[in-house]
């Protein structure tokens, strides 16, 4: 909740994904009202170079946080158990639009073009960009979150982290709430002992277990994709060996025409022969190797709705 509630740290844990970085992402950010029970609500005035316009920041206690830039972003993180949330993001255009995702100044039409081709396609959707953007945060928060209990507990974090930036805000404003009102939510860990173990990055990238059973539009596509890899692979299979054996074939009748060429006193058939029996044999060698090719880039597809690991320095 804390990371849905900062958008201080998206051009960093996000770099190469939906940010950058390397360009300038400063924001002053500021408390617009009160902290009550019920939550609270910042401003967010990025550095006027970025060309974005100020934005508010709303969490609702205890699950919602909603991002009120171009369409509305929402953002429901459901605690399951200690250590666990499940996330659900919505975005909602104005009323009558179709528009589903917010301005971004300096985008080229092209990019908006390919971002809006993916909105039409969900699975693709998840892949290319949601679960990226989920993968940028998960292991920075299971280790942070382990870091902050094995030094003291929730409450200790002011002693712990010195955030004097105008950007920490929404970091600081987040923690004052849970300490003065969030005590007694029942997923909140006491101590170090509540949490799970530390878990190893196979399991914090189980993108299997943790999206895809669970959505039927990337269900479908994991499905479609094994379907497609076992079709492709017997078709160039079978293709090929088919040329294979009609160039054997060729090859085979090859003598026997030759011979028979040179009884007539002509070394033409023996050059078609030698011309049909190479293009035969590379016909079988180009759809095996197509077919390969393909086959791979399924694999690699299947492997998006499977385990991803997520390195920051690649990105």
């Amino acid at each position: 909740m804390e990371n849905a509630t900062d958008p201080a740290h998206v051009a960093h844990s996000h770099h190469g994904v939906i940010g950058s970085r390397y360009t300038d992402h400063r924001m002053d950010i500021s408390l617009q009202g009160p902290v009550r029970t019920g939550g609270f609500k910042t401003l967010v005035a990025p550095v006027e170079s970025s060309g974005i316009p100020p934005y508010e920041v709303t969490y609702v206690a205890p699950c919602l946080v909603r991002w009120d830039r171009g369409p509305t972003i929402t953002l429901n993180i459901i605690p399951t158990r200690k250590g666990w949330v499940r996330i659900f993001v919505n975005f909602a255009g104005p009323k009558g639009s179709d528009r589903t995702r917010p301005d971004i100044p300096g985008m080229p039409p092209l990019v908006g073009f390919i971002l809006d081709q993916l909105d039409k396609h969900i699975w693709l959707q998840h892949i290319s960009t949601q679960n990226p953007i989920i993968d940028g945060d998960t292991l920075f928060m299971h280790a942070a979150e382990r870091t902050l209990y094995e030094r003291g507990d929730h409450s200790s974090w002011s002693k712990q982290y010195y955030m004097p930036a105008t950007a920490d805000a929404a970091v600081i404003t987040w923690r004052k709430w849970l300490d003065k009102f969030g005590n007694s939510l029942p997923v909140l860990p006491r101590t170090a002992a509540d949490l799970p173990p530390a878990l190893p990055r196979e399991q914090v990238f189980d993108r299997y277990n943790q999206h895809t059973k669970h959505c039927p539009h990337c269900k479908a596509a994991l499905r479609n994709a094994e379907i497609a890899i076992g079709t492709v692979a017997v078709l160039a299979a079978v293709a090929s060996a088919s040329f294979v054996v009609a160039a054997i074939n060729a090859a085979a009748a090859l003598p026997a025409a030759a011979g028979a060429a040179a009884a007539a006193g002509s070394a033409s058939v023996t050059t078609v022969g030698l011309w049909l029996v190479a293009n035969l044999a590379g016909l079988a060698a180009a759809i095996a190797a197509v077919g390969g090719v393909i086959v791979a880039g399924l694999l690699k597809l299947r492997q998006q709705f499977i385990f991803e690991d997520y390195v920051h320095a690649e990105h």
